[in-house]
């Protein structure tokens, strides 16, 4: 057999979240857009916020590691952006 696409399940993500994130039970997982990555979106009573699952082989470990201290970067300098957050341990991708 051969697979062309697969995607996540938002119920295998949201426990992957709750358990990577200490987000509450009642989170809420979204699939939202196929594309070079699939988008979530994951919304709390509190907050909401977007999660990007990219391809494999897309982009290396130091590609996306020098794309996210390139955005925290230009945050610390007070220009608005979306900003990556953190798992419990700091980690940022996973």
């Amino acid at each position: 057999m051969k697979i062309e696409y697969s995607q996540a399940s938002p119920e295998y993500l949201k426990g992957l979240l709750a358990h990577k994130y200490k987000l509450p039970s009642t989170t809420e997982v979204t699939y939202l857009h196929q594309g070079i990555n699939d988008t979530y979106k994951i919304a709390t009573a509190d907050e909401q916020c977007i999660l990007r699952i990219y391809r494999s082989n897309w982009k290396s470990y130091d590609d996306f590691s020098g794309e996210l201290e390139l955005i925290k970067l230009i945050s610390q300098n007070e220009i608005i952006v979306s900003s990556p957050v953190p798992d419990q341990e700091g980690n940022f991708i996973h």
